[in-house]
């Protein structure tokens, strides 16, 4: 590895279900999407300044198997510091990777290095750890707002997804 460099052009190639990759298929012009029955909930979480890894679940209901999930969750205020990311014991073949970014949010990335499916269903795929800044406003919620999220199905092509946001509640 050299500069960090090496891992980053690693994780690439194994991300080929994403936006990062040309490998995903995207719809024809003209051809209709079929209905994806996708839904990402994100949670809530509460937790007074200064609080450390405090979780917020993201729950998955699908009507398709899924190979793989990216979305960029902010927080308005940017009060919230994503520390990682755990998959549920629905995702129990998957690994999750989070980066924090400067402007307030998160990227997660839920992937099988195995090639294994999230099957239809409904429940919690992950949880997201923050930590709370000291000078967070107490009695305040925070709006958790996904940014373009992605999910492919088991083909590598994208599902059109329907995303309610969290939040998260400063004691």
């Amino acid at each position: 590895m050299h500069n960090g460099k090496m891992g980053i052009a690693i994780i690439l190639v194994l991300l080929n279900f994403v936006v990062i990759s040309s490998c995903v298929t995207e719809p024809e012009s003209g051809v209709a999407e079929p209905e994806s029955g996708l839904l990402i909930s994100v949670g809530t979480g509460a937790a007074p300044p200064g609080s450390d890894n405090i979780p917020v679940n993201v729950v998955l209901d699908n009507t398709d198997p899924v190979k793989g999930l990216q979305m960029t969750i902010c927080d308005k205020g940017n009060y919230l510091t994503c520390t990682g990311c755990d998959p549920s014991a629905r995702a129990s073949d998957f690994t999750c990777q989070s980066n924090e970014l400067a402007n307030g949010c998160a990227t997660v990335i839920l992937l099988s290095l195995s090639g294994a499916l999230i099957d239809v269903g409904d429940g919690p795929l992950l949880s997201i750890n923050y930590d709370v800044a000291d000078d967070a406003p107490s009695a305040q919620c925070i709006d958790l707002t996904s940014v373009d999220p992605k999910v492919s199905d088991e083909n590598k092509s994208f599902l059109d997804a329907t995303v309610e946001q969290g939040e998260f509640c400063i004691e």
